[in-house]
């Protein structure tokens, strides 16, 4: 005859929110890392421990900056703040343009004079690179092709303009 525990560790329910709108994040390019000792071990959401409000959590996404966890009750929410020029240029790749000259000068705002842009091609046949002009023009003329992009990395300087980004065309 055995013995059951009659305690079960009950596991928490793990929420990423927006900052500002707090509504759920579902983002598949988005991974979080707990960092502990300065390792960074992944946060699986199907191993869930308890996460500490000190917990140190790392952000690796094009789309966010940073994390902060918010204890509630018996579930835990990762609190992400969005990288707004990141969002702004996945927008301008996703939508249709109505008012292509409003666009530019958007784009002239968050892009650094110095972007680079470096487009992997499909079925891994290279890789098109784009300066500021070139990539704004691109940009403001939608086409399927774009509309495809998956942003997969950005660097900002210190003014928060976009000085490179990499895409994926599918």
């Amino acid at each position: 005859m055995q013995i059951e525990d009659s305690k079960k560790i009950e596991q928490e329910n793990i929420l990423m929110k927006d900052f500002y709108t707090g509504e759920e994040i579902k983002d598949p390019s988005l991974h979080l890392f707990v960092k502990k000792n300065g390792v960074l071990e992944p946060l699986d959401s199907t191993k869930n421990k308890a996460l500490k409000p000190e917990t140190e959590i790392v952000v690796e996404s094009p789309f966010y900056l940073e994390a902060k966890v918010k204890k509630e009750n018996k579930s835990t929410s990762i609190v992400l703040k969005p990288n707004d020029y990141a969002m702004m240029l996945k927008a301008f790749i996703q939508s249709d343009i109505k008012d292509w000259e409003a666009r530019k000068e958007q784009l002239n705002t968050i892009l650094s004079d110095d972007l680079e842009a470096l487009i992997h091609l499909q079925n891994n046949l290279g890789i098109e690179y784009m300066n500021k002009e070139e990539f704004s023009e691109k940009l403001t003329l939608p086409t399927k092709v774009i509309k495809q992009w998956q942003i997969l990395s950005l660097k900002q300087d210190s003014l928060q303009k976009i000085t490179k980004i990499r895409i994926k065309q599918h």
